[in-house]
């Protein structure tokens, strides 16, 4: 039978790293929710002591475990107390860490609410279709609570198995063209050129191009370049280094006259990769520097053996060119079963339910 204790992120870590990595690996979950990663999100993003682990344990094994923290917001100006795991604040395809269906995951979680005060639990980013994704709904109808569901980013990825040649050949005629065009195109730029970074790169040198990438795009106009947010900064400063160690980085930077680009980043975990980064400086736009790195990193790949590459994000229509498989996620707010929580999560059921009846799309919880 599994019993459930709260524990801090310290002794979590210390006690069960090496099981709860075994256990993602087990279950196919993504890196972003194994261990070393989930450390680094804790250390740049958050800090340690605000961070607690719901951790359930069958005799001596591990069988779940949920990182989560608390943080106080607003709810059309009410003040309420969230409970949101760290994978909300990255992750990609976001599940609930365990060995089984995490149906009693979610109701041991339940429990904490006297302890612990939370109004709302929120989960971004979750995989659709999946056991966490049943479970919310499954526990929410049989203890009568409110879930909110929003739709969010259908991801597109693509199956490869095969040679980048091949992978390029299968291609429309258009993007065929294209995607020659636009290699041929740098290749004749003076000055032009690309580096590759993977296992034991100079990472601060990756980095430092990334940044001066976004400086002179459209990311930094929109205000979600990297240098942007101090933490985000951090937080990639702490993750390359520790992706090129463990033989998981797979990153291109192009230049002209030694100047970077483009740069696309990703990560590479068991035959799958995943594009976390990327983007080019306005300037060159003409050139297509942006989709020639992009190309190029996604063929290298294939002749490296490898199984699929994820474009994460939303579906964009450069990425569906090369794939219109999906996968889709979605955000999901739980209320809590008594008190103040019990009463918005209504109140935002009732006032979506307006909305539908007066032709209105459903209103999210911004928080």
């Amino acid at each position: 039978m599994t019993e459930y204790r709260l524990m801090t992120w310290t002794d979590a870590f210390a006690a069960y790293r090496a099981e709860w990595l075994a256990l993602g690996i087990e279950r196919g979950l993504n890196p972003t929710l194994l261990p070393d990663w989930s450390r680094i999100i804790v250390e740049s993003l958050s800090t340690p002591a605000d961070v607690r682990v719901l951790v359930g344990t069958d005799g001596p094994r591990l069988t779940s475990l949920l990182p989560f923290r608390l943080r106080r917001d607003r709810i059309r100006r009410i003040p309420v107390c969230i409970l949101e795991p760290i994978s909300s604040m990255v992750s990609y395809h976001a599940e609930l860490v365990s060995r089984e269906e995490p149906s009693e995951l979610v109701r041991a979680l339940l429990r904490t609410r006297d302890e612990l005060g939370w109004d709302m639990v929120r989960l971004t980013g979750i995989l659709e279709d999946s056991p966490t994704a049943h479970a919310l709904r499954t526990v929410a109808r049989e203890e009568r609570l409110s879930l909110i569901h929003w739709p969010g980013e259908a991801s597109p990825y693509l199956r490869i198995g095969m040679s980048g040649e091949k992978l390029v050949a299968g291609r429309d005629k258009r993007d065929r063209y294209l995607i020659r065009k636009h290699a041929k195109d740098f290749a004749a730029t003076t000055g032009s050129s690309e580096r590759w970074y993977g296992k034991d790169a100079d990472v601060e040198e990756l980095l430092t191009a990334m940044l001066h990438v976004e400086a002179g795009s459209w990311k930094k106009a929109a205000g979600v370049a990297i240098s942007s947010d101090p933490r985000e900064t951090e937080y990639y400063r702490r993750l390359l280094p520790w992706l090129s160690g463990e033989d998981q980085l797979a990153a291109l930077v192009l230049f002209i006259h030694a100047e970077p680009v483009a740069y696309t980043l990703c990560y590479g975990w068991r035959g799958a990769y995943g594009c976390m980064k990327g983007t080019y400086q306005e300037e060159f736009a003409r050139l297509a520097v942006g989709h020639h790195a992009q190309d190029q990193l996604v063929a290298r790949i294939a002749d490296a053996g490898a199984q699929e590459f994820d474009f994460l994000g939303d579906a964009d229509p450069y990425k569906l060119a090369w794939s219109p498989l999906t996968r889709r996620h979605g955000d999901y707010f739980l209320y809590a079963p008594r008190g103040r929580g019990r009463w918005l999560g209504f109140l935002q059921r009732l006032r979506n339910r307006l909305r539908r009846r007066a032709g209105k799309p459903r209103d999210p919880d911004q928080v």
